[in-house]
């Protein structure tokens, strides 16, 4: 009533954020006699109790737990030393029960997995039946997909997949969702994976800026996965050429084979990277994390430092931006690379080209432009893995990626 007790209550906190933001301690208020660490003990028995209340509906539990404090346990915990203990054990109890009904009910193991399988693309035959299947409508302009052709796609995916087997997949939450498009956009680059969730207990994990985390790793991974699909369709053109083709055409289908087999190597290495040196490395470090966590305030703090550590890793955060927008570069001449081949591959087709980047050329020039494009990216990539990280790992990938030194040749070169 007086707004003096050293927790503070916002009671106009909707469930769904009940953990993170209705309770605070206030620190000034706390009385001397009580330590940090017994305040912080009683505000995570508070905001479990809550929890399991608003959020998880066992009312009964919070009831049962209540009736079994007798007056002599209020009057044993006005000495100071009790007081610790009582607020100690209420704390570990309602902790302990918030896990169960976590783990269990509410299955929270099973959904990171989902997310793990979907929205972080680990589940390869989905993410390649999907991409199949999809390919076609995806490589139309961004304002022809229609969502409901993609979200039948999705089921008959489900359907085809090993994921129809799967009891950790709750079909119902994995949908489709499609951005605001610009005038460039195709539908490449407007789809996402989305996965839902309504109840409360579980929306407290789930807030939208976590989900915002997930769905900036799912566009850069998707984007890897329309660059290896991209690949993919140039060797299935390449395989069919024709050396009837008349000699100018000729060799700059060659040159276009040669630098494929360039931009399939850095995809293929780069994907390997994130798929065991990243997902899978971060994961298991965040399942070992799980099973020693004593609350849901270190579940929560388990599950942001997985996301940190794959967003780090992955090159998706401020300080790596350089990194990242030199493999946007890459992955963009290689879409450039698919249309350029496909120009040539035709001979009723004009000679002129537009780049992705870069405006009209000849397409003899534009091939040129994309090959120093790659090259020149490439060289940057490296030298800034070699040299401005701290991450073993990334200089692995850096060696994987030069194994001959050809981009170290190419870089010093461009420095005379």
């Amino acid at each position: 009533e007086y707004d003096e007790f050293f927790i503070f209550a916002d009671n106009s906190v909707q469930p769904s954020r009940l953990w993170s933001e209705k309770y605070k301690l206030v620190r000034e208020r706390t009385p001397s006699m009580i330590t940090p660490e017994v305040a912080s003990a009683a505000l995570i028995a508070g905001k479990a109790v809550d929890f399991l209340r608003a959020c998880c509906d066992d009312r009964e539990w919070v009831l049962q737990r209540a009736s079994k404090m007798t007056e002599r346990d209020f009057e044993d915990s006005r000495e100071l030393s009790n007081l610790t203990e009582a607020i100690s054990a209420a704390s570990s109890e309602a902790s302990e029960r918030v896990k169960s009904l976590m783990f269990g009910e509410f299955r929270l193991v099973a959904h990171f997995e989902s997310l793990r399988s979907y929205l972080l693309l680990m589940r390869g035959d989905f993410v390649q039946v999907i991409t199949d299947a999809l390919g076609e409508d995806l490589d139309k302009p961004a304002g022809m997909i229609l969502r409901h052709n993609l979200v039948r796609v999705l089921e008959n995916t489900m359907r085809i997949s090993s994921a129809e087997n799967e009891s950790e997949v709750d079909h119902d939450r994995l949908d489709v969702r499609l951005l605001e498009a610009s005038k460039k956009d195709t539908g490449w680059d407007v789809f996402r994976l989305d996965y839902r969730f309504t109840e409360a207990a579980l929306e407290n994990f789930f807030s939208d800026r976590v989900m915002s985390r997930y769905m900036r790793i799912f566009a850069f991974l998707w984007k890897l996965k329309r660059a290896e699909h991209c690949l993919r369709d140039l060797w299935e053109t390449q395989r069919g050429w024709n050396a009837s083709l008349n000699s100018s055409r000729n060799q700059l289908f060659l040159r276009c084979a040669f630098l494929r087999v360039q931009m399939n190597h850095f995809i293929l290495n780069l994907q390997y990277f994130l798929v065991y040196e990243v997902l899978d490395s971060s994961w298991k470090t965040f399942m070992e994390e799980l099973k020693s966590a004593s609350d849901l305030q270190v579940l929560l703090g388990s599950h942001a430092s997985y996301l940190n550590s794959i967003t780090t890793r992955a090159l998706l955060r401020e300080e790596s931006r350089d990194q990242h927008e030199r493999i946007l570069r890459i992955l963009d001449a290689i879409l450039d690379l698919k249309e350029l081949q496909e120009q040539i591959y035709r001979p009723e087709a004009g000679l002129e080209f537009t780049m992705q980047k870069g405006g009209k050329a000849d397409t003899q020039s534009a091939l040129g432009k994309l090959e120093k494009q790659f090259d020149s990216s490439m060289a940057g990539l490296l030298e800034s893995l070699n040299v401005r990280t701290n991450d073993d790992n990334l200089v692995l990938l850096a060696l994987r990626l030069d194994f001959n030194e050809h981009y170290s040749v190419v870089g010093t070169e461009g420095l005379l």
